[in-house]
């Protein structure tokens, strides 16, 4: 009896997947109708009832630079110069407008809140429906492709770097790229794999366009990181795919270059000229914040319900890549099926990735971190953590192939139990690798009870804040150690369940999973809405925890909240013409700078002025050494 079973599971996973191309067709009908309509919702609702979903520098950067580019382009000019900062600024050039980026030119003949939203759904569609492809491609089932893509999609640093669009719009395609990579490694005829060549091309050009530079060195990463997989396996018969996947990547670049010319210029004659090792190391991810892949909201969260917000001298954003317990899950689990056989599987390319994701957001907190500076392009970036996005599509990619019910994957497990003996079948060596990170955020909680402050000390906090804030975040660490045990729970005992019932304890498990990551590290919901930091944090905190904060879902609690202090009046409302500068050294009050209209929002209202100043990630360099705007860390 302890064999039938597995083989009987095989026999319907076999049958479910020739059970006819219509039903096939009709149930990835239904996946990719979810992956659009998901976001539709997400920022189409928000959107409808007057709050669209708009927050740190989109809001005062990415979105007015797109508004001027809408509006150039609609007056039959160019986007290339914004006359609106200081003594005039490259748009194009300066990368983060996204000004040859075809979704921008939306901008041009719609309203831009309207405009916004449409970016904001087409670049979760297509980030969803992309990996959904891939993993189909891949001959993954259905469901465990949609649980992959709805992973990538809506947890980990995707839906944490909201407020970065560049970013997240670039890393969208990546999925496109890598559907285009694995069709062409196929046999496959000439005009095929001509398109095939012309989808990689396409999407690695859109990776450029949208305007950000970490996206491009991501994309790179993962790309030629599969690209070499797939090429090596191939071996004597790798020369056409090697050829058309170049062919691709070269196109892609062509068609990118009216942004990364200019854009390397401008970069060029900026404050990061001349790049240094403190520019490359600012915001490398700390080793011991690793614990936030287990549990998230380890040093604070979005502040949900009076939740502490993130605590340190960073923020959430920059450092969120929990795209769920079971992906790293599956990660450890599959690693208990590896055979060193002749043709190793398929999925461990993405331990590979995962393992290069991981040490580059390190950055130069591990000996690796002065090698990658010397590396060129990479090496003039900052802001490390970022990289982890690499991390959090490998996650999302073994998961499906870990939730993917295939015979050989059954079968391998069984043989596997057999050899333990009877007594001790559940120790299987991907059961028991499949536990470790569930029972390690389990661990983690516990330890936040017993150890507190020497806990949040040892990850880097000060003793006296620490013991001031972890009797009030302990309770919000409950809801991971309760996904932790659950999930071991799923680990032990999914194989005596039926197909059925334990596709849909997965699919909930993954569901809920995601919906208690963006309450408590994304949105922030009910009271102390856009005002929930902890009273302890300094102002560079408290905008930390408004950044955090996405309008991820309806905010309809934006209406109640009362501001105290009488509003601050826009620059424009002063009624003087001519240049203007907002003048505040130490910082005093960022969180109201918005309402004062700062220079590239005024962009947006009608009510344009030129100014001494501005918001961009690059400034030029003579500007920066003159004004002391931009620090060696490239802040300003």
């Amino acid at each position: 009896m302890r064999t039938e079973w597995p083989l009987a599971l095989g026999r319907a996973a076999a049958e479910a997947r020739d059970a006819g191309p219509s039903a096939s067709r009709r149930d990835d009908v239904v996946s990719v109708a979810l992956l659009i309509a998901l976001p539709a919702v997400i920022f189409g609702v928000p959107a409808l009832l007057g709050h669209p979903v708009l927050l740190g520098d989109d809001l005062t950067q990415n979105f007015p630079l797109r508004v001027l580019t809408g509006e150039e382009i609609r007056s039959g000019q160019l986007p290339l110069f914004d006359p609106y900062i200081w003594s005039g600024a490259p748009l194009l050039a300066g990368w983060n407008a996204g000004a040859a980026y075809p979704l921008t030119w939306l901008f041009a003949i719609l309203p831009g809140t309207a405009a916004w939203t449409l970016n904001m759904i087409a670049t979760w569609a297509t980030a969803g429906l992309g990996l959904f492809w891939f993993l189909r491609a891949l001959r993954l089932a259905r469901l465990a492709s949609f649980l992959g893509a709805l992973s990538f999609a809506f947890a980990g640093a995707m839906s944490a770097q909201v407020s970065h669009f560049g970013l997240v719009a670039g890393l969208s395609w990546v999925p496109l790229q890598l559907l285009g990579i694995l069709k062409l490694s196929q046999d496959r005829p000439v005009r095929s794999r001509l398109g095939w060549t012309a989808v990689l091309a396409t999407a690695t050009g859109l990776v450029i366009l949208a305007g950000e530079p970490r996206a491009i060195d991501d994309s790179c990463v993962i790309v030629l990181i599969y690209a070499a997989w797939q090429v090596a396996r191939l071996r004597r018969r790798a020369g056409p795919t090697a050829v058309s996947v170049t062919a691709g990547l070269v196109l892609g670049a062509c068609l990118g270059a009216i942004q990364w010319l200019p854009g390397l210029a401008a970069i060029g004659t900026s404050q990061r000229g001349v790049n240094s090792l403190q520019l490359f190391n600012s915001g490398s991810l700390p080793v011991r914040w690793l614990l936030l892949t287990l549990v998230p909201d380890l040093l604070g969260g979005s502040g949900s319900f009076g939740q502490p917000s993130f605590l340190t001298n960073y923020n959430l954003t920059e450092v969120t890549s929990y795209v769920g317990i079971l992906p790293l899950i599956a990660a450890f689990a599959l690693l208990g099926r590896l055979r060193f056989r002749p043709r190793l599987p398929e999925w461990l390319v993405w331990h590979v990735t995962a393992l290069a994701g991981v040490a580059l957001a390190l950055g130069s907190n591990i000996p690796l971190g002065r090698l990658l500076y010397h590396v060129p392009l990479f090496g003039d970036q900052r802001l490390q953590s970022r990289n982890i996005l690499v991390l959090d599509l490998a996650l999302a990619v073994l998961l499906g192939y870990w939730a993917d019910q295939s015979f050989g994957a059954e079968r391998d497990e069984e043989a596997a139990r057999v050899r333990t003996g009877r007594f001790t079948r559940f120790l299987a060596p991907g059961t028991v690798l499949g536990l470790v990170p569930a029972l390690a955020a389990v661990l983690v909680v516990a330890l936040g009870f017993t150890w507190g402050a020497g806990l949040l000390h040892w990850l880097g906090m000060g003793l006296t804040q620490s013991a001031s804030v972890i009797g009030r975040l302990r309770t919000w660490l409950i809801p991971y150690a309760v996904l932790g045990l659950a999930a071991a729970a799923l680990v032990v005992f999914s194989r005596r369940l039926g197909p059925r019932l334990r596709s849909r304890l997965t699919t909930a498990f993954v569901v809920v999973d995601l919906i208690v990551f963006t309450v408590l590290c994304v949105v922030e919901v009910g009271p102390g809405l856009f005002s929930g930091s902890d009273s302890s944090a300094g102002p560079s905190q408290a905008s930390s925890a408004r950044h955090v904060s996405s309008a991820h879902a309806i905010s309809a609690a934006a209406s109640q909240r009362v501001d105290p202090a009488p509003s601050p009046r826009p620059v424009a409302a002063l009624g003087y013409p001519g240049r203007f500068a907002i003048y505040d050294p130490g910082l005093l009050d960022p969180g109201q700078l918005s309402a004062l209209d700062p220079p590239d929002v005024n962009a947006t209202g009608g009510h344009a002025m030129p100014s001494v100043q501005g918001y961009s990630s690059i400034v030029d360099g003579r500007y920066a050494a003159a004004t002391g705007s931009h620090g060696a860390s490239g802040d300003g």
